[in-house]
């Protein structure tokens, strides 16, 4: 997919409840280029024992602002002087994903893979972990040098995070990925409803009802539906994909249909949810600052329910990270990394960040016992595959041009996805 062209069909409710993330961030960058942290050494070539005899940890970021990540890493060498030192650095300047792939692909290829990689794209830990090149930090966590435990954590945090029982990421802060609607406008509707109660719900809707905000094109659509959850697709384990199937086909079907609903000239207002005039928000909850505002502000303080993406599983919501961190499997270190880690869990990180929710228990204390519950209920992680993505734009524009159906798009579109996991050659040896 041409990347500006996605970016352009991202709906308008997304991209305000990033504004926040965003200019909070911006923010606090500026507060640390103020406050005198030492930069650390950035190279390419890291040593395993430095000059004092300190054990180097290499932490690389994949697409990570180093501004974020520098605290951290100061405080640790200071409390581990003598023992360990990390040394951060950046795989690829650059924000194309799949540059990271190939770039971490070489270094691990070469035997010089880093300690700890630090990505914002998930999907490139998924491919690691099913060639077995991700350390499982349960055994980090287990250990008795570990200062938190597993019951430290939100443990269903910890579930979407395994593969093969292993846990394979850990976030420092998480999002809420989901939709919402008012309860009053899906009579009848649980969380996590399917593409058919979408509908239904919206026939009963005024006519002039928009899905959601900016949804008046397929592309908008596509985006909404499948936003972060290309990954249920596929299991990158076994290479198998199920873009083929029927809930991938009506979801496609419905990107088209939908486009022809609703109001346009409402389509950028703000105000549609809150006068009834849009269904559905699809976005990200950040915190519990911004939910409250959502409900009040966005909503005109109606009941709110969360819908999720329609799904037939009935996991139309999940976790979603603006970066993870792994430890590699490689690593004769891991035991210092995962301290490196557990560094970045701590207080005086999370409280340098904007947004988001922390995964450790203490930081949590939600005072509405609503998003409280839906939070525990999550069981996946919602995120995408820049690569998959350029694939399914480029095939849906053939049934929304006539040229093939629904089906015929999908056929191709799974057999183009099985090929490119099939040629993603991570060698861990």
């Amino acid at each position: 997919m041409n990347r500006k062209k996605f970016n352009r069909a991202v709906c308008l409710t997304a991209v305000l409840s990033l504004c926040t993330t965003v200019l909070a961030c911006s923010e606090k960058g500026e507060e640390n280029k103020n406050s005198g942290i030492n930069r650390v050494p950035v190279t390419t070539e890291i040593s395993e024992v430095n000059e004092s005899g300190e054990k180097v940890i290499d932490f690389a970021l994949a697409g990570c602002l180093k501004d974020e990540y520098e605290g951290a890493v100061s405080r640790f060498n200071k409390q581990y002087e003598g023992q360990y030192e990390a040394v951060l650095r950046q795989i690829q300047n650059t924000e194309m994903t799949k540059d990271f792939s190939t770039a971490l692909n070489m270094e691990i290829v070469s035997g010089n893979a880093p300690d700890i990689i630090c990505v914002m794209d998930y999907s490139l830990i998924k491919n690691l972990a099913g060639k077995g090149a991700i350390a499982d930090m349960y055994s980090l966590i287990d250990s008795e040098s570990s200062p938190l435990a597993r019951e430290d954590f939100l443990s269903n945090l910890l579930t979407a995070n395994e593969d093969d029982g292993k846990l394979i990421a850990m976030p420092t802060r998480f999002f809420i990925s989901t939709a919402i609607a008012k309860k009053k406008n899906v009579p009848g509707v649980s969380e996590n409803w399917t593409p058919e109660q979408m509908v239904e719900a919206l026939e009963k809707m005024p006519e002039d009802t928009l899905i959601s905000v900016g949804a008046s094109d397929p592309v908008t659509n596509l985006f909404n539906f499948i936003y972060r959850s290309t990954s249920r697709y596929i299991d990158y384990n076994t290479g198998e994909c199920s873009f083929n199937g029927e809930e991938f086909t009506k979801l496609i079907e419905l990107t088209k249909e939908l486009s022809t609903r609703g109001d346009a000239t409402y389509q950028y207002d703000l105000n549609v949810f809150a006068v009834d005039r849009a269904l559905v928000y699809f976005g990200a909850v950040h915190n519990e600052k911004i939910f409250e505002e959502m409900k009040t502000g966005t909503f005109g303080d109606d009941e709110l329910i969360f819908v999720g993406t329609p799904t037939y599983d009935g996991k139309g919501g999940g976790f979603s990270y603006d970066s993870v961190m792994s430890i590699m499997e490689s690593s004769d270190c891991k035991e210092g990394a995962w301290l490196l880690v557990e560094e970045f869990l701590g207080d005086k990180h999370f409280e340098s960040l904007p947004v988001g929710f922390s995964p450790l228990e203490k930081n949590l204390g939600f005072k509405d016992e609503y998003l409280d519950s839906y939070m525990r209920s999550l069981t996946d992680n919602n995120f995408y595959d820049y690569d998959v993505m350029d694939i399914i734009e480029e095939e849906v524009a053939y049934y929304y041009d006539g040229v093939r159906t629904a089906q015929e798009c999908t056929e191709i579109i799974n057999n183009r996805i099985s090929i490119k996991i099939a040629e993603q050659t991570w060698q861990t040896d």
